[in-house]
């Protein structure tokens, strides 16, 4: 059983440092219970205090913490320590937060006694006989503060919630069960941010033909385009589409023109971006796409890039500031890089561009000096440089000959992982062109 280090360890440092962390009661309000790793934390090393067993350990914290609201991270076989895991349910009347993770089998065992809940997170899998997501979905009617659901696993399209109270979710990410999809949309005037994944693209009936508003909806990301025919978001800045299950671009422009939104951020992946789609967004500030066929887009992409002024070329995102463009299939972004640096005119127009989500290919010799990553456009690269274009890049080991870049914030999360170096065109490091920083 994995139980946060932070609190315990203070107490290892000094006596002054166990006063405070003795003093702190909202510091020992995290609970994460992973029974795979028994006597030992994720990364490995033993917990403090090993004298205490789970059960003494788990009542010790929930003395500590006072009357401060729980948060509840659960995850493994609760067979293995069942006293523990009672000696924390004991408490749930103060959980705040509750993340269930690999099995669902502890939630009906909780049901009905979560009254100050407000955040409930259910993640692929299922342990037991429970499925998951009716029973994360009933804490609605026993938990009224409760305004952020989030249940990552595919159920059955078919399947429908019932009564479940919508009214006061501010965040949905969850799975479309297109038999209650109407009712959340009828209910959930209060949402704000909402992710929607389906096992099935199309609903197995008719969908109303009335549109459902959703004024307060400022994030909203979708993986079947169809959820979004009878849905408008006027508030809308920031939607994501997921082209993986065969997305309709009809669905998306009649979105996009029903809800005459100002649309500030736009993310496509796999989904095709076209004329039209750029034409239905004309207060795009941000854009992010990413492809597996690059050869396809490169024309569209001339296209939002600066035109002069005399040209009667089209001209579709006059307010686009960042533009961030990735291919998940091609190892190179050669004739990109090519179309796009012929294309860049006007200096300083975009405060940033990021080209990423290729497979990169570090070449190292047996001294460790690293060669140019595109020798042959090296001085596109260069170009783009010097009209301020801002580029991601890893600094490779040699045990790390090919790394999958998907956006800059996974590679931030990529070099710390792997310990390498994440640099930019504008990194004190890089000491010879883009890429060469040996």
């Amino acid at each position: 059983m994995e139980i946060p280090q932070v609190p315990w360890s203070l107490g290892l440092v000094s006596k002054r440092w166990r006063d405070i962390a003795l003093s702190l009661s909202w510091l020992w309000s995290s609970f994460g219970i992973h029974t795979s790793n028994w006597r030992y934390n994720l990364i490995g090393r033993k917990l403090p205090d090993e004298s205490l067993s789970a059960i003494e350990r788990v009542e010790e914290q929930l003395r500590r913490s006072g009357q401060t609201p729980l948060e509840v991270t659960i995850e493994g076989d609760f067979s293995r320590i069942p006293g523990a895991l009672d000696t924390l349910r004991d408490a749930c009347g103060r959980w705040e937060t509750l993340s269930v993770r690999k099995t669902s089998q502890y939630l009906d065992h909780i049901r009905g006694r979560t009254p100050l809940l407000r955040r409930i997170y259910v993640a692929s899998g299922n342990i037991g006989g429970t499925e998951p997501g009716p029973v994360a979905f009933e804490f609605s009617s026993t938990a009224p503060g409760l305004y952020d659901r989030a249940t990552r696993r595919p159920m059955d399209p078919l399947m429908s919630f019932g009564n479940v109270d919508w009214a006061h979710l501010t965040r949905y990410d969850g799975p479309i069960l297109w038999g209650s999809y109407p009712d959340l949309l009828r209910q959930a005037t209060c949402l704000v941010e909402c992710s929607l994944f389906s096992a099935r693209e199309t609903p197995h009936f008719p969908l109303p033909a009335h549109i459902f508003s959703l004024p307060s909806l400022r994030r909203l990301r979708v993986s079947s385009t169809h959820c979004l025919t009878i849905l408008a978001a006027p508030g809308l800045q920031e939607f994501v589409v997921d082209g993986k299950r065969s997305p309709d671009e009809v669905h998306v422009i009649d979105f996009l023109t029903q809800s005459s939104c100002t649309l500030l951020r736009l993310s496509l992946f796999n989904f095709p971006a076209t004329q039209a789609l750029f034409l239905a967004v004309p207060s795009l500030q941000e854009l992010t796409i990413e492809f597996n066929n690059g050869a396809t887009m490169i024309s569209l992409l001339e296209n939002i890039l600066p035109v002069e002024e005399d040209s009667d070329e089209p001209h579709f995102l006059p307010s686009l500031t960042a533009l961030s463009i990735g291919d998940v299939a091609r190892r190179s972004l050669s004739p990109a890089v090519k179309a796009i640096s012929a294309r860049f005119g006007t200096r300083g127009r975009y405060r940033a561009m990021e080209f990423f989500g290729m497979f990169v290919d570090i070449s190292m010799n047996h001294s460790g000096t690293q060669f140019p990553l595109f020798p042959e456009d090296t001085k596109h690269l260069d170009a783009m440089q010097r009209d301020g274009v801002k580029l991601y890049f890893v600094k490779g080991k040699a045990k790390y000959d090919r790394m999958r870049m998907m956006d800059p914030y996974s590679m931030r999360r990529y070099a710390e992982y792997h310990n390498a170096e994440l640099m930019t065109n504008e990194s004190s490091a890089a000491t010879s062109g883009i890429w060469d920083c040996a």
